[in-house]
């Protein structure tokens, strides 16, 4: 069921799935919707589970909002929680939306909670000593540019195999909700500079002091594999595995998985299985999560 959710500065997208089972919240990456988890969120809802998902701000059908940082986006997350009474619901999020998920993990405890799916967990200091270099963002916004599409619906159609075929990983429902039309003209959603502004906040995060406080069950699931045209991926992920060397509470448990940053499209059915596994855990109240590597 599609409906619209109000928030201090936004109104938002959301799309629920009904069941009895310990509610599943699902956040996207940046620059993607809701259409991100279609493949996934029907299946969790045939296993019992309530499932809710929304288009994050700037972001698929959402409105525009000018705070993007996460701080901001956790009080999304809170206001859909909250209108939806989702009582002690598990977050699940992907990059941006892992790391949505674990500000809103650092100042809430009525959460059961999360699972964060290649989110970053390494503070700068951690991506310099793995030999990460600094972001430079003024090639960041050239290529987002380079590749942002705004223009007519007949333009938008003609060049979507294109970008299908340039993303394959992308699916073509995420690709149509990315770009809505407004007054006659398709938009891109995030805009551009909305993008880069995510990207900063990303790279700024700092989750080192949320991770030393964490008193909910978290797993944390790794890609293992850089994409193929990121020049920094080894050194990204040499640094998630100095942060999760260093892990030692017994809620947080690491998952390294055989995948690419885009870890749902690459092998949904993996994602369906520990998201499985770790909510039958926190039902059964067990708060240790899931222990298997793969």
């Amino acid at each position: 069921m599609d409906s619209w959710i109000e928030t201090s500065g936004c109104r938002l997208s959301v799309r629920v799935w009904e069941g009895e089972r310990v509610p599943l919240v699902l956040l996207h990456g940046a620059g993607s919707n809701l259409e991100e988890w279609a493949s996934i969120a029907p299946q969790l809802a045939a296993l019992g589970f309530k499932v809710a998902t929304y288009d994050a701000r700037c972001h698929g059908l959402s409105s525009d909002a000018e705070d993007l940082d996460f701080e901001a986006q956790a009080r999304d997350l809170g206001a859909v929680i909250a209108d939806l009474a989702l009582d002690n619901p598990i977050i699940v999020g992907a990059s941006m939306g892992a790391m949505v998920g674990l500000e809103y993990l650092a100042n809430h405890v009525e959460v059961a909670g999360l699972v964060s799916i290649d989110g970053s967990i390494a503070d700068l200091g951690d991506r310099i000593a793995a030999g990460q270099p600094l972001p430079d963002y003024e090639a960041l916004e050239r290529l987002i540019t380079g590749a942002h599409f705004d223009g007519d619906e007949a333009g938008f159609e003609a060049a979507l195999p294109t970008m299908l075929a340039q993303t394959p990983l992308i699916g073509e429902a995420v690709r149509q909700r990315q770009h809505p039309i407004v007054n006659g003209r398709v938009v891109r959603r995030p805009r551009p500079e909305e993008l880069i502004q995510l990207y900063r906040n990303a790279h700024q995060h700092l989750p080192t002091p949320i991770l030393r406080d964490i008193r909910r069950p978290v797993l944390f699931v790794l890609a293992s594999r850089p994409e193929p045209d990121d020049d920094d991926g080894w050194a990204r992920i040499e640094a998630r595995r100095m942060v999760a060397a260093r892990i030692s509470n017994p809620l947080v448990q690491v998952q390294w998985v055989p995948t690419g940053h885009q870890v749902a499209a690459e092998d949904p059915e993996l994602v369906i299985e520990l998201l499985r596994d770790f909510a039958q855990l926190v039902e059964d109240g067990i708060e240790e999560g899931p222990s298997t590597d793969r």
